[in-house]
């Protein structure tokens, strides 16, 4: 029985008849110190469940190179799975038009996020072309408090977290091969030769990772990228019910 006020109508009817009628009548003290107790002790065990509910929701890691398309992809996916939280992580860079605070990024300048890795705010964080990138821990703890949680973060990130010890089941989204790579980095426009040669070389170093993930996902067809990771996600989350 997990209902509370069953459990609760179960023991106090246990007590009453392992004890002689005789001994106490209804309004007797020791009676009501026995159900004040009762009544303490279903308080206590529903609150650690609620407390275990929130500390197993999962967290699941994504991460994948340059114009691998995580954008186009955890928009859909958000779509398909709406118990699925997105943490939104803090960075030192400037914002960009359209690009709202606390939304898109959690803005702020260097020295208070100095601050925040001195006070081991950080689940993880990194430098990235020269500027700081990280996920708070509020952050992930607010929002596993509303589902299962998805971090986006870059390969430096996601080992980070790897060796910070939280659990957490990683993916990789992997592009079909180099060439798709490279024309999907093409069609955005927003680098220049020397930037997109310097990209790729990066793309090939954390394309090398892919192996330390838990699972590799190649984003070939958008449709069946989503459902792929969809089916990965919601196998983790019926575990962590049946567990």
């Amino acid at each position: 029985c997990t209902d509370p006020q069953s459990l609760q109508a179960h023991l106090v009817l246990e007590i009453r008849c392992s004890i002689p009628l005789a001994t106490f009548g209804a309004h007797d003290l020791r009676f009501r110190l026995i159900l004040y107790w009762t009544r303490l002790t279903l308080a206590a065990l529903s609150q650690f469940r609620y407390n275990l509910m929130l500390v197993a929701q999962p967290i699941f890691v994504i991460s994948g190179p340059s114009g691998v398309g995580k954008g186009t992809v955890i928009e859909d996916l958000l779509k398909a799975l709406t118990q699925l939280q997105l943490t939104v992580s803090a960075t030192t860079r400037k914002s960009r038009p359209q690009e709202v605070d606390g939304q898109h990024y959690y803005f702020m300048d260097e020295d208070r996020f100095k601050r925040l890795i001195h006070e081991q705010q950080f689940v993880e964080w990194a430098t990235v072309h020269g500027q700081y990138y990280g996920t708070l821990r509020r952050e992930v703890d607010e929002k596993q408090k509303q589902g299962p949680v998805l971090i986006e973060i870059d390969v430096q990130g996601a080992q980070s977290i790897r060796a910070s010890g939280l659990r957490h089941n990683s993916i990789f989204l992997m592009p079909p091969d180099e060439a798709t790579l490279v024309e999907r980095l093409r069609k955005r426009h927003t680098e220049s030769e020397a930037e997109m040669a310097r990209r790729l070389r990066q793309a090939r170093e954390e394309m090398a990772t892919a192996g330390q993930y838990d699972h590799v996902v190649v984003n070939d067809k958008l449709a069946e990228t989503v459902e792929k990771i969809k089916t990965i996600i919601e196998k983790q989350i019926q575990k962590g019910v049946a567990q």
